[in-house]
């Protein structure tokens, strides 16, 4: 069975350009709440916004500072055909004026999205409504072929990728090919490029994803919080529950020396 991974979340325009002053018209950077071409409601067959060509960028530019709190980041209004929006920190440029504002919280650290339940913040609305469905169990997203249901239309259109055999993500080194851009991105690490970007900074162990670093995180902080329904032990990691449900089943449980590529976590 494929683990799905959810990955992770981070409008028309005002007129031909913005004219920003100093201090009493500064704009400040508000949650903004309306709708777009991209809601997650729309065909699956539809494309999340991204970065537009980087033929924008050589098309004549009004810039202007936007302060934010202590902070000042300078927003570039293209005059393109598309209107589009550029950032200057880090030169992304952008179709709609919500998702310029909404990557601009991704340098400021604004998250303005509050859960009213667990108190974590998100930088924009869409985020806040996908993770509330974690406390109300809501999963609106189904599959029309085995009627599976999702909380994220994302993860829904990965998964009917085992249904259409789709695998859009290639490695350009073996040419395998992957379901999903985040198991290219594994594969990459562990056939090719040996990286392990993901650094414990209890040990400085490091690890190819951050899954496994997360599980190794564990052995420092003593949490297990895979517990078994019938006699209340716990585990660090979901597969040793797995392998120990077997016992109360009346299988025998493989005993060998497990390889779990970057970590190697055993409960005693």
């Amino acid at each position: 069975m494929i683990k799905e991974e959810e990955e992770e979340l981070c409008s028309s325009q005002e007129g031909e350009q913005l004219v920003l002053k100093q201090e009493a018209d500064t704009f400040m950077l508000t949650p903004v709440y309306e709708e777009d071409e991209h809601s997650e409601d729309q065909n699956l067959d539809l494309k999340s916004d991204e970065t537009l060509e980087d033929s924008a960028v050589n098309t004549p530019v009004i810039s202007s500072v936007v302060k934010t709190g202590s902070n000042k980041l300078f927003l570039t209004h293209c005059n393109t055909d598309k209107n589009s929006f550029k950032c200057d920190t880090c030169g992304k440029i952008f179709q709609f004026k919500s998702k310029f504002h909404t990557h601009l919280r991704t340098h400021t650290g604004e998250k303005p999205y509050l859960c009213k339940t667990c108190g974590k913040r998100f930088c924009e609305m869409t985020a806040l409504t996908k993770h509330v469905r974690i406390h109300t169990g809501e999963r609106p997203h189904s599959c029309k072929i085995c009627r599976k249901t999702f909380c994220d239309v994302s993860v829904l259109k990965k998964h009917l990728r085992i249904h259409t055999g789709e695998k859009p993500y290639i490695c350009t080194i073996c040419r395998k090919d992957f379901r999903q851009s985040s198991n290219l991105s594994v594969h990459m690490r562990r056939a090719h490029t040996g990286e392990r970007p993901h650094v414990c900074d209890t040990c400085g162990r490091r690890f190819t994803v951050s899954s496994d670093l997360s599980a190794h995180m564990r052995v420092h902080t003593g949490e297990k919080p895979y517990s078994c329904k019938t006699c209340g032990r716990g585990f660090r990691i979901s597969r040793d529950l797995s392998v120990h449900m077997r016992t109360h089943a009346g299988e025998t449980p493989y005993t060998g020396t497990r390889i779990d590529h970057n970590i190697n976590i055993t409960d005693s």
